[in-house]
């Protein structure tokens, strides 16, 4: 089965405030450097889901980097992908709408994989 996931990883985090007053809630450390975002890419992972997209929004940057590092080693043999992406330049205060305003920005990649589901997950 091809599935794609989609994390919803923009969360400005305004409860964890000042934990997140310089990244965003999905880049918040615990335990020895993990993140909250780990979570669900480890679940997925371990679900053999290879094919991850990871939208962010709120100061994106600590988050791209941890990806980068952390996760993207895992797809370096060529057996999957995980990215980043950003809200398109287009769109009103360079965020994104909502959940299914994340996901219809995204339906060009979508329609490139072809999956028999997509999971998307905040």
């Amino acid at each position: 089965m091809n599935i794609v996931a989609m994390v919803l990883a923009g969360g400005e985090g305004t409860r964890l405030h000042p934990l997140t007053a310089e990244q965003p809630k999905p880049a918040v450390q615990f335990a020895s450097g993990y993140r909250l975002v780990d979570f669900v890419l480890s679940n997925l992972v371990n679900s053999r889901i290879s094919t991850i997209y990871v939208l962010a929004q709120y100061k994106p940057e600590a988050l791209m980097n941890h990806i980068a590092t952390a996760w993207a080693p895992w797809f370096a043999d060529g057996d999957g992908t995980i990215k980043t992406l950003l809200p398109r330049s287009n769109t009103l205060g360079g965020q994104f709408k909502g959940t299914a305003d994340a996901v219809y920005q995204c339906l060009d990649l979508l329609h490139a994989h072809s999956p028999d589901l997509v999971a998307v997950f905040a």
